[in-house]
């Protein structure tokens, strides 16, 4: 039986960084993935190329970033059901283009979305939030320093 995949996240900004973009190697249209962080939030995880010595590529996993709240309710239940997504790179904004913005990284969300919206954190198959999970609001985000 094939799905039919349609986006959840259009367009989602990763949140506290964890990777120098310009030395990942990330293009766009990367493959990536999600996966549950210690703290209860999401990362997403992705191939980084790294050279060795200049001449030899390593690919090896790598921590992007974490998805923001308003992100993680919406894919929270579809990855404790173990649905099936399809997560792309979709924006980069490395570092020596950045400026005076921070550098960003930006993901799709792809599912089946008839699937997961009758997947709920109230009535999805074995869905336990991680004790962290908290749907309230964010603190508010520290503005970048001027130079």
């Amino acid at each position: 039986m094939q799905e039919i995949f349609q986006p959840l996240l259009r367009k989602a900004r990763l949140d506290g960084l964890a990777v120098h973009i310009q030395r990942s190697g990330l293009c766009l249209g990367d493959p990536a993935q999600l996966g549950w962080l210690a703290d209860g939030g999401i990362g997403v995880f992705a191939l980084s190329r790294a050279r060795r010595f200049g001449i030899f590529i390593r690919r090896r996993p790598v921590l992007l970033g974490h998805l923001d709240a308003a992100a993680l309710a919406i894919v929270a239940p579809a990855l404790a059901a173990e649905e099936p997504l399809r997560v792309r790179v979709v924006g980069l904004n490395p570092e020596h283009l950045a400026g005076e913005a921070p550098p960003e990284i930006h993901v799709s969300v792809w599912g089946d979305a008839r699937r997961v919206q009758r997947i709920t954190p109230a009535n999805g198959p074995g869905f336990e939030p991680p004790p962290a999970f908290s749907t309230g609001p964010l603190p508010p985000k520290p503005m970048p320093a001027k130079r």
